[in-house]
């Protein structure tokens, strides 16, 4: 199966799930990504302790997510309970069909990750060809794939956690663009991580 059906059969799973009209050029992850799907009409909730972990809010434990939107995907975040995810773009819309990253025991050991900084994505570029692509936009030319970023947000002078977002371009025109509050931050060349797989 090539790259771009393997991203048509995927998208094609998200929006069934819901209910929602299928848009055919739109994709996702490419085939090494294991997503763990949830919607109303498919409830498979995933205990927190098997979801890739993205950040802190309030202590309060963020995990990876993605889902479709507006004919495109992308990542954004979930958490325990609130049975939707918060996708990174304009006013923080809830997708109550989506997909969490699930790992070992839920997944094979391949399927193992960790956090690199935007400072070691600079100094060893070929990490690239490791970053988890969390969404993908068909208009958006040669460089299409989201993937999945985490940074520290404060708003107003107030720290309100670190949050997983959508992380798209390269140094130096590269962002993370996170969501709170109904917004959505991004600023070029703030310091992120980006997630990796660990075992390649």
């Amino acid at each position: 199966m090539s790259r771009s059906q393997e991203r048509i059969r995927i998208f094609i799973s998200i929006a069934a799930a819901s209910g929602s009209v299928v848009v055919p050029f739109v994709s996702t992850a490419g085939p090494k990504d294991q997503w763990w799907t949830i919607a109303p009409y498919f409830p498979r909730p995933l205990a927190p302790q098997y979801m890739v972990s993205g950040g802190l809010e309030n202590g309060r434990e963020l995990f990876v997510c993605r889902a479709a939107y507006a004919n495109k995907v992308f990542p954004g975040k979930t958490w325990d309970g609130l049975g939707g995810c918060f996708v990174s773009v304009e006013t923080e819309p809830l997708a109550t069909a989506y997909q969490v990253l699930p790992k070992p025991p839920i997944v094979s050991d391949y399927f193992v990750y960790r956090w690199a900084t935007r400072t070691e994505m600079i100094t060893n570029p070929s990490l690239w060809n490791l970053a988890v692509q969390g969404g993908f936009d068909s208009g958006n030319g040669a460089d299409s794939d989201y993937h999945v970023c985490r940074r520290d947000l404060s708003v107003n002078g107030a720290y309100v956690g670190k949050h997983p977002g959508r992380q798209f371009g390269r140094p130096p025109g590269d962002y993370c663009a996170v969501t709170w509050g109904g917004q959505l931050y991004e600023t070029p060349g703030l310091d992120y991580e980006i997630l990796l797989y660990a075992n390649q």
